[in-house]
């Protein structure tokens, strides 16, 4: 699925659909032309589950795929796959925070999707927090990644996240201190 191919369109479509399927007030694509890199027909798959409160929690995964030799389903039609289910979870609901659903095109470009998403969508200034699912196929180590870019994720976040993986069961986290 590569960004601006007809099933990179027909994903972006399921992914709207869904969720609007899953109870979200609000679906769309939010269609991106124009990146830094080409002329395109992406865009970004976007649910809305509106909260009783101004804050947005956005949630989100990309749809594109980076070419026949790195398998999408992993990289990440999981990841989108996640994003769907977590509207199915949180669809019925009446959540306090705005959900925001979200699966990108153009990321395996160099995040265009995302970027696009940033300098686009009307209330990004409501956004509190961001959570993105890549390659969530459940099979290797997961990296806990707090300080993507240099924004930190919140600590309780990062406790929270190990806490529930500890309870599952799940030994392998690995949190890079490294950077």
């Amino acid at each position: 699925r590569p960004m601006g191919s007809p099933a990179e369109r027909r994903g972006l479509e399921f992914a709207a659909r869904t969720f609007r399927e899953y109870g979200c007030d609000t679906s769309y694509i939010m269609e991106m032309d124009r990146t830094s890199r080409a002329n395109t027909k992406s865009g970004i798959a976007i649910g809305i589950k509106r909260g009783t409160s101004k804050r947005i929690i956005v949630l989100g995964g990309h749809m594109d795929s980076a070419g026949p030799s790195i398998p999408g389903a992993d990289d990440d039609g999981s990841g989108s796959a996640v994003v769907m289910e977590l509207a199915r979870c949180f669809g019925g609901g009446h959540p306090s925070s705005t959900l925001l659903f979200c699966c990108w095109g153009g990321e395996e470009q160099g995040l265009e999707g995302s970027q696009y998403f940033v300098d686009h969508f009307p209330e990004i200034d409501s956004v509190v927090l961001m959570l993105q699912v890549d390659m969530a196929n459940g099979l290797g180590t997961i990296d806990l990644d707090p300080d993507v870019y240099g924004r930190s994720a919140p600590r309780w976040l990062v406790k929270a996240a190990v806490e529930e993986f500890t309870s599952l069961g799940y030994s392998n986290l690995r949190y890079p201190t490294h950077f």
